[in-house]
């Protein structure tokens, strides 16, 4: 049962290797300490095929993260996300580097040591975040022709960043925009103030 179920799991990658990504937020929170998590979708990353075609990826796709601290207000990452039979061990360090209308980007993280999963039958998944900036993210999608390369242990991947994928990346910046610490508190405490309640010495009735 687990292997069939596998197996149409495969079918349902490689079928939608040739269909545009979607533009998909979803949004989490921690209860506890106040953090929020909106993700925008994994988006399938390209390559040229022998005859000129851009061809989307089942295995490789990107995705932006805006987190928000009740007391840092937001930042932003990007991650990227690897699914296929053998492990690529996304390297730590700068192992995602952009080259964006010749400029490049490097962007630094953990790899992908803490987000390894093996599903029945032996395929994998590895999931690598990077911090960085609005400004840079805004950077990077502005750009006509955008690759970006991932470092593993000893190997790498070259994509290209589609039109679409781009797009829907500006579409979430224009909506999760950066908010500062001090608008958070703001909000936290409500347009007006606690009033006090004044209490008249005694004997001065």
């Amino acid at each position: 049962m687990k292997a069939a179920m596998l197996a149409c799991l495969c079918v349902l990658f490689f079928s939608c290797a040739m269909v545009a990504p979607t533009y998909k937020v979803s949004i989490s929170s921690d209860p506890v300490e106040g953090h929020e998590y909106i993700d925008l979708n994994p988006q399938r990353m390209a390559q040229i095929n022998n005859v000129g075609d851009t061809v989307y990826t089942f295995r490789w796709s990107i995705g932006a993260r805006r987190f928000k601290s009740p007391n840092r207000g937001s930042s932003y990452l990007l991650f990227v996300r690897y699914f296929g039979s053998d492990w690529f061990f996304i390297d730590d360090g700068e192992s995602m580097i952009f080259n964006v209308d010749g400029e490049q980007i490097r962007l630094s993280g953990d790899g992908s040591r803490s987000n390894r999963d093996v599903f029945s039958g032996g395929t994998v998944i590895e999931t690598a975040f990077y911090m960085t900036t609005y400004d840079k993210i805004e950077r990077i999608v502005a750009g006509q022709m955008v690759y970006v390369k991932i470092v593993g242990s000893n190997q790498h991947a070259t994509h290209i960043i589609p039109a679409t994928v781009k797009s829907n990346i500006r579409r979430f910046l224009r909506e999760h925009p950066p908010i500062n610490a001090d608008s958070l508190s703001i909000e936290r405490k409500g347009a007006q103030p606690a009033r006090r309640t004044h209490r008249p010495k005694k004997g001065s009735i």
